[in-house]
């Protein structure tokens, strides 16, 4: 969990910093204008250029979502992995079934060859032949937000109860009748599809407004950390774990 955990520092450094240019930018602009020297004259930031700013910000915050996730399956793989010493039985129902989804998907992702490649490579690492290195399939790509982190932690068996006033925060809409988490998401969809310009996007803004959004998706992913955390320490990944006798 600490190469989980320094790589969300890294990130949430990096929105902090977004949020202070823009802040600062915004405060200057309210004043009258944001401008700094160039080449002997003096440059003003436009409110196009701040809106994007301000749009960019979704971007980030669902770059958040989705690496913090990704990092959490990439910690269970590395702690099954390292847990069963290679006895593919000793894994838990749950991060069994999903590793042999990883190996073998459904007919229609795989040609027949690769689908036979893959059969004897699992063949030869449930007899010892071969190592066995334990990924948990993603999905959700594009797509993270609530409800699809929900349907993986209960695929995997991560509990995530999550205090009341959090809850609180993360169903109430943020925008368009829609909560924080599913509203980053639709905006970065939007963005990456073309369905929507940074400016478009970043009209009728303040940039209080992402203060509060940025620090709604951090308490949500600290919990959704300490869950995963808790998760892997007691060793839920393994057959051995009472719920799954």
């Amino acid at each position: 969990m600490q190469l989980v955990r320094a790589t969300y520092d890294e990130r949430v450094s990096d929105i902090e910093a977004h949020f202070e240019l823009i802040k600062n930018i915004s405060d200057a602009i309210g004043s009258g204008g944001a401008r700094f020297p160039v080449n002997g004259s003096h440059y003003t930031i436009t409110i196009q250029q701040q809106r994007i700013l301000f749009s960019s910000t979704y971007l980030q915050l669902y770059n958040l979502v989705e690496s913090t996730v990704n990092q959490l399956l990439s910690a269970v793989g590395r702690h099954s992995q390292s847990g069963i010493s290679g006895d593919l039985t000793k894994l838990s129902d749950k991060i069994r079934d999903l590793y042999l989804k990883h190996m073998i998907p459904p007919e229609d992702n795989l040609t027949p060859e690769k689908r036979l490649q893959r059969a004897l490579k699992l063949l030869h690492q449930a007899v010892g032949v071969e190592s066995v290195e334990i990924t948990i399939p993603r999905g959700g790509g594009g797509n993270w937000d609530m409800i699809e982190i929900n349907r993986l932690n209960n695929r995997i068996g991560v509990d995530l109860t999550l205090p009341a006033p959090v809850r609180e925060k993360l169903n109430r809409p943020y925008r368009n009748d829609k909560g924080p988490l599913r509203y980053i998401k639709e905006v970065r969809n939007n963005l990456g599809h073309g369905s929507i310009s940074f400016a478009d996007c970043g009209t009728g803004h303040v940039y209080s407004e992402f203060r509060t959004l940025i620090d709604i998706v951090k308490e949500y992913l600290e919990h959704l950390m300490n869950a995963y955390e808790q998760y892997i320490d007691n060793g839920h990944y393994l057959s051995t774990d009472p719920e799954e006798e």
